[in-house]
């Protein structure tokens, strides 16, 4: 992943935070200066005790954020990718993929992201683990349509150029906002 995507897609979480959002990182916080402060308090009756808090603290720091994201996203803002396909193109060597996104979530959507890789398929499931850190192609799709609780929205991908003869997957993922 280039640093730039990395960058927009950080942003973009950033400029679509929900209540939802507000109120765990909220409550994280919240939590961590509890740690924080029963630490202080128990430091000099049990400092086992409060050295345990303060690790708990640091790991927290880093893992709270990143579990708050992945719950987050599997509850409130829960995409589907559904009627998923691709057809390659003989005439013109190009595979589009076309699906659609569906919102299973708790809040409507204003943006989403669709990131479709094409895989060498392999029986071997850790060289399929691999080959999804080097995909055949790639692609990225942002979509700036609003998507209602319950509703889907139909996209579609072309990959051009493609001229790959050996037997492949198509992985579409889906990140909304």
């Amino acid at each position: 992943m280039h640093l730039t995507t990395l960058k927009q897609r950080i942003l973009d979480y950033i400029h679509y935070l929900s209540i939802y959002d507000y109120i765990a990182y909220g409550w994280l916080l919240a939590l961590l200066i509890c740690f924080l402060l029963l630490a202080i308090v128990l430091a000099n009756k049990k400092p086992k005790l409060a050295t345990f808090f303060i690790f708990s603290v640091f790991v927290l720091m880093f893992i709270g954020p990143l579990g708050l994201k992945y719950g987050l996203d599997k509850i409130i803002r829960n995409a589907l990718v559904v009627d998923q396909n691709s057809t390659q193109l003989p005439f013109s060597k190009n595979l589009v993929v076309v699906g659609k996104i569906e919102n299973r979530g708790k809040v409507d959507f204003q943006k989403c992201r669709v990131f479709v890789k094409v895989l060498k398929e392999d029986k071997n499931k850790y060289k399929q683990i691999l080959d999804l850190l080097k995909p055949i192609r790639k692609k990225t799709l942002t979509l700036d349509s609003n998507i209602s609780k319950g509703k889907t929205l139909a996209y579609r991908v072309v990959l051009d150029h493609f001229d790959y003869h050996k037997s492949y997957i198509v992985k579409q993922d889906v990140e909304c906002y």
